[in-house]
């Protein structure tokens, strides 16, 4: 049977991996062994240092589109004012069009990209949109123009409102060997704002390796169909919108 303790704080940097996928929970559960002679607690340990914060290309949506592909856009500093958007470079590149939508408008994947929606083109990768209302949530496509192609397009969601407060802290985080995998639960978050996810990982040195995570604020577990074995440290951390995170919460289980 498998034993968890908490652990103390540790500040680490994000480490940019492939998300592994939660799979279904097996029907035979062996709950952690928790005897006196074990810390008497699963709460992970979480501190108010200054929250981590990704880099916009991790905040480019998974847009649909052909996989040889790799383009993307990203939100990046958002505020009352305006919203930046930043996209990756394109080899062999025409021009890039950034097009614009409100709330109520249709999806990026359909809705007709005309004059009227243009707010930039030109070589540049970066576009500052002094253009908004504060409160209002903005949709930004990306449309790629190359001397052969016009590549698919990319989206992202921007907010134009002040935000540096991150989520509240992840707590009463746990840990269960679940058939042969591990089951991460914890209290959920709240967020001033917006919250936008959960972020899982396995903390490796000084680094976490992402592993998955959930974009629904009440869907406060994950499962590792595929864990390590021996002792794994796990970090959660929630994020909002304008990507402020928590800092780690951190628990170790034994397998």
């Amino acid at each position: 049977m498998g034993k968890a303790a908490a652990v103390g704080f540790l500040l680490l940097p994000l480490a940019s991996a492939a998300a592994c996928t939660a799979g279904e929970t097996a029907e035979t559960t062996l709950a952690v062994e928790t005897t006196p002679s074990v810390e008497p607690t699963l709460a992970a340990t979480t501190t108010t240092a200054p929250a981590v914060s990704a880099p916009p290309a991790s905040r480019a949506e998974k847009n649909p589109g052909d996989s040889t592909q790799n383009h993307w856009i990203g939100r990046n500093k958002m505020t009352s004012k305006s919203i930046e958007v930043v996209w990756s470079e394109v080899e062999d590149v025409q021009t890039y069009r950034i097009h614009r939508f409100g709330e109520g408008s249709p999806g990026p994947a359909d809705v007709l990209l005309d004059e009227v929606s243009l707010v930039f083109e030109g070589l540049a990768t970066t576009f500052v949109d002094e253009a908004v209302e504060e409160g209002q949530f903005y949709t930004y496509v990306l449309e790629v123009r190359t001397g052969a192609e016009t590549l698919d397009r990319r989206w992202t969601k921007g907010l134009a409102m002040d935000d540096t407060v991150p989520p509240s802290p992840i707590t009463n985080l746990r840990a269960e060997i679940v058939g042969e995998g591990v089951l991460l639960s914890w209290d959920p978050s709240s967020d001033n704002v917006e919250f936008a996810a959960y972020s899982v990982s396995i903390v490796e040195g000084d680094q976490l390796r992402y592993i998955g995570g959930g974009a629904d604020i009440g869907q406060s577990s994950f499962l590792d169909n595929r864990p390590l074995p021996g002792d794994v440290t796990y970090a959660v951390q929630a994020a909002d919108f304008h990507d402020n995170r928590t800092e780690p919460a951190l628990i170790t289980i034994s397998r």
